[in-house]
């Protein structure tokens, strides 16, 4: 069915929709026809229309948690081909909505991966609902790039990211204010992290770190969406939120935040 979509096809949704087989084969379609298109375009200058098949500007693969990590790899190599083999002039894949998968921390390192070069169209990532973890090492390396390594920024650095959601992923205090760090460098505009971990129990330092953060890139940063509910977050970094907020010199910036819990434990 997706193989025969029309180029006028503009979105693809696939809620808990595929087996194990079924996923390998999208991916495998979706890279054929992208690098098919690339091809017949650098053969004749651009000067016809590509050959017809599915380019989706929206691609969901939602809810597939009973498949495995690695059932994914075809699809994260489809990735990685919309953006070395885009075709100029056609409509590139620019949101990636992969919530719910369970990929865990290191295939969804290897989607981040694939978006890090100047010329990634992606401008939308959706990896909320993957086991990421407290620390997400792996996804923030490739966010952020290596830590102690001055001379590449991660996929925050390059492209045109705008907006990403990391949602329930029990993401820490550590780890998300190394991701808050990297939003200075970036075109980050819209950030999630509804459902982490963000408060206590946690490590020495962890919650000064996330308060700093977050200030510097209120002040800063041209984040303008936060959305932190239901995440722990403690009141001491939402202060040094709006103390960021107050040190604002530069026009634009955060103009919307959601901090709070609707837990009726935590609502007081």
């Amino acid at each position: 069915l997706v193989g025969s979509l029309p180029l006028s096809v503009a979105a693809v949704t696939l809620d808990r929709a595929l087996g194990r087989d079924g996923l390998q084969i999208l991916g495998i379609l979706l890279r054929t026809a992208e690098q098919r298109r690339s091809a017949a375009c650098r053969a004749d200058g651009g000067s016809r229309l590509p050959p017809a098949g599915p380019a989706p500007g929206l691609l969901a693969v939602r809810g597939h948690d009973h498949l495995q990590p690695d059932d994914f790899a075809a699809l994260s190599l489809y990735v990685g081909a919309c953006v070395s083999d885009a075709t100029p002039g056609l409509r590139a894949l620019t949101r990636l909505d992969l919530y719910g998968n369970k990929l865990g921390d290191a295939t969804a390192a290897a989607f981040v991966r694939a978006l890090d070069r100047d010329d990634a169209p992606v401008a939308a990532l959706d990896l909320g609902g993957n086991g990421l973890g407290p620390y997400a090492v792996k996804t923030s390396d490739a966010l952020c790039g290596e830590e102690g390594c001055s001379k590449h920024g991660g996929a925050l650095a390059r492209g045109i990211l705008e907006g990403l959601a990391l949602d329930h992923n029990a993401i820490g205090p550590r780890a998300a204010s190394r991701l808050i760090k990297a939003l200075e460098g970036s075109r980050i505009k819209r950030l999630s992290l509804r459902g982490s971990t963000l408060g206590p129990p946690c490590g020495i330092g962890a919650i000064a770190a996330l308060g700093a953060a977050l200030r510097r890139a209120a002040a800063a940063a041209p984040l303008e969406e936060l959305d932190a509910m239901d995440s722990r977050l403690p009141a001491d970094c939402a202060r040094e939120l709006l103390e960021g907020l107050n040190e604002r010199t530069e026009p634009g910036g955060l103009y919307f935040a959601k901090l709070g819990d609707e837990s009726p434990e935590h609502r007081a």
